[in-house]
């Protein structure tokens, strides 16, 4: 979708808000706080073309995540989140399998591992309304809608998802939202992914327009999601959809200029009820020209180069189930504030349709089950420390993989003053 002229034009319209305020109260300023850290055992692969792993541990700051709020106005925010990933601030010496064929590579991401995660003005109008600008949330599936630690079981939050989309997806756009009786939406216009990053591993997981310091808007996209039930209870059902084109925040455009138009559209489920906890998504992604889009990508240089995952899916493919249950409330005088035991079933393939003329590869379709545990330690989870174990078997689409044991451990905390928009809501 290409339309500066429309998003120009929500931003000026949102600029003006403010003084629609009839109150002039001090503006309050606070911190929200958030974070995990686990280890993890997993099979790790030498390149693409290793057959016999070996199962290796490894342990990981994830994340620390300052989240400042300053409300103007009643009616208008600010609010931000700042991540520090893996617990320092600079370059790191990695080592990847597949995207440098089992090299060691120096790489800065994102100014040394510091993330601004969202920037954006959240305006609160009549009848519920809310409008939003800045750096914003696409509301698609839950990666990016529910990355507090208490809001996912799994000790590494996303992990069917961000095989196929970005995980915390946000971009530059301008949002509105709200509530009409028992449904809830979003509809946002944001900046378009660049189809220079699909890969044929994780589809379009990589192609996020932050990669760069400036962010190319000559292409938008659009998502609209719809939600019916009680947000705040976590009783919810509900569809997202993705729509926007590739092509034209490519760095280097003369390599395509065919439409690389990506559609995805997710349903999901979200419901708590006396102490069961059922969550399921099931998303499915379309990439138009995805045999053109290989054939342009497999000509980059440098680090935009993809080797030889320059193929990229026709359609990719993500879903998962999970049932958990409260076992505290069994025995409330003698367990934790929460003690939940959970399993879960999840799939993805990032190369469910493959390219025209291509063919697939079974190395990228993969299913797993789950089963662990977590214990809440607070009676308010939006102050709490939630301390997590999972164990997992991986099976891969390639017979001649092994399957995967996983394990791991890990805990993670959230503390915020009160309870505002960005806790209360699914987006």
């Amino acid at each position: 979708m290409k339309a500066p002229s429309i998003a120009h034009a929500l931003l000026l319209t949102f600029a003006g808000m403010g003084t629609l305020s009839t109150q002039a109260d001090t503006p309050a300023f606070q911190w929200g706080l958030y974070g995990a850290a686990h280890v993890q055992a997993r099979d790790v692969y030498k390149n693409v073309q290793d057959t016999n792993p070996r199962h290796r541990w490894y342990g990981d700051l994830n994340h620390l995540t300052f989240e400042p709020e300053i409300e103007f106005t009643p009616r208008l925010e600010l609010e931000a989140e700042l991540e520090v990933e893996h617990g320092g601030v600079g370059s790191a010496m990695e080592f990847d399998g597949f995207e440098e064929f089992g090299e060691f590579e120096q790489e800065v991401e994102q100014g040394g591992e510091v993330r601004l995660e969202k920037l954006q003005l959240l305006y609160k109008a009549p009848k519920g309304i809310r409008l939003s600008a800045g750096f914003i949330a696409v509301p698609v599936g839950f990666a990016s809608t529910r990355d507090l630690p208490y809001q996912n079981f799994t000790v590494d939050k996303g992990r069917t998802e961000t095989r196929v989309i970005p995980g915390s997806w946000r971009e530059l756009g301008v949002g509105v939202g709200g509530e009409i009786g028992n449904w809830a939406y979003q509809y946002v216009l944001v900046s378009a992914l660049n189809s220079e990053f699909f890969r044929k591993y994780n589809w379009v997981a990589s192609s996020s327009a932050r990669r760069f310091e400036e962010n190319l808007t000559d292409s938008w996209a659009q998502a609209l999601r719809v939600d019916y039930g009680s947000v705040p209870e976590h009783r919810t059902v509900g569809f997202s959809i993705y729509q926007g084109n590739g092509t034209g925040n490519r760095q280097k455009p003369g390599k395509l200029v065919e439409a690389s138009g990506v559609l995805i559209g997710d349903l999901h489920a979200l419901w708590a009820w006396n102490g069961f906890h059922t969550r399921a998504l099931y998303l499915r992604g379309l990439l138009q020209n995805a045999d053109l889009v290989g054939q342009a990508n497999s000509s980059l240089a440098g680090l935009a180069s993809p080797g030889g995952f320059s193929s990229v899916g026709k359609q990719a493919e993500a879903a998962y189930l999970e049932l958990g249950y409260d076992f505290a409330r069994l025995w409330p005088q003698d367990l934790p504030d929460s003690l939940v035991g959970f399993v879960r079933w999840d799939t993805w393939d990032t190369m469910k349709v493959a390219p025209d003329g291509g063919a697939r590869d079974p190395r990228f379709r993969e299913w797993s089950w789950m089963t662990g545990a977590n214990v809440q330690l607070g009676a308010d989870p939006t102050q709490s420390v939630i301390l997590k174990v999972h164990y997992a078997q991986v099976h891969s689409g390639l017979d001649s993989l092994r399957t995967d044991h996983q394990f791991a451990i890990g805990f993670g905390f959230q503390f915020f003053p009160k309870q505002g928009d960005a806790e209360n809501v699914v987006f």
